[in-house]
């Protein structure tokens, strides 16, 4: 975690990767591996990461948001919805989640979906 707040990715990915090589079956580990590579714009090792912590741990709210960020930025917005749909039933509470579903409606053409459900103006 100190390398990932000084912003020292390559270092926080290897920590986090020596980190799942002793406990393998925490999923917070592939969780926080996913946020390193999505930072470092490795999309296809951060999909990895966070289909393995959802494989772990279903309920992980942060891997759902980074699978629904990764396909935002890979402008797939169907997939990127339905990740963000299962972030928001797991946690209907977090605004960050609803600011990026709000984005995925207005980019797939659902402006007025979007202004209804949060009041966008």
């Amino acid at each position: 975690m100190t390398y990932l707040k000084k912003q020292d990715y390559p270092r926080a990915r290897d920590e986090f990767l020596k980190d799942a090589a002793v406990e393998p079956d925490l999923a917070l580990d592939y969780d926080e591996l996913g946020d390193v590579n999505w930072l470092m714009q490795d999309d296809r090792d951060a999909e990895t990461s966070y289909r393995e912590a959802l494989r772990r741990d279903p309920r992980l709210v942060n891997s759902h948001l980074g699978l629904a960020k990764i396909y935002q930025r890979q402008q797939k917005f169907a997939p990127a919805l339905v990740e963000i749909n299962a972030a928001v039933k797991l946690d209907p509470a977090r605004t960050d989640i609803h600011y990026v579903r709000g984005q995925l409606l207005l980019h797939m053409g659902r402006k007025e979906e979007a202004k209804r459900k949060w009041k966008w103006r």
